[in-house]
């Protein structure tokens, strides 16, 4: 049985390798200093319905991947955001480089908590984030352990 993620859409290896995420205007959250690990575009059936990807970012003392995504607004709510940050997990998972993807999704965007918690984030807790750089953003700090990157729960096999 094919996956909501291999039906849905197809994660895209881009040419962002090292750069910033595209939504970011070219500086990740720290001015563009971490390294990009994976950069994905999201797509169904060719179409491009946003981006996804993680990155190492320095976190209460720990190296550990950061994911963050942006659907756009034709393709919000089907489930595309999900399932694209579960193929994100397995894809920093192989990796083997770091334990933890986190994700910091604003307190006040349900949607992107709500994306977290279907991909199989715990979530941890409030804190605060710089992004862009020079402000601070409230957000939920969302944890995934990469041993075991969670398998699409829609697929019963």
């Amino acid at each position: 049985m094919l996956t909501i993620a291999s039906k849905v859409l197809a994660i895209v290896a881009s040419a962002t390798r090292g750069r910033a995420p595209p939504w970011s205007n070219g500086a990740g959250r720290d001015g563009g200093r971490r390294r990009m690990s994976q950069g994905s575009g999201v797509a169904r059936e060719a179409e491009v319905a946003g981006a996804i990807g993680f990155w190492e970012r320095e976190w209460r003392g720990e190296t550990v991947y950061e994911t963050g995504w942006g659907v756009l607004p034709s393709y919000q709510g089907r489930g595309i955001a999900a399932a694209a940050a579960r193929e994100v997990a397995r894809a920093a998972a192989a990796e083997g480089v770091h334990r933890r993807l986190h994700a910091y999704p604003s307190t006040g965007h349900p949607a992107s908590n709500g994306v977290c918690r279907k991909a199989g984030f715990t979530l941890l807790g409030e804190c605060d984030v710089e992004y862009p750089p020079g402000s601070f953003m409230r957000c939920n700090d969302w944890r995934l352990e990469l041993r075991s990157a969670p398998r699409d729960r829609s697929d019963p096999a």
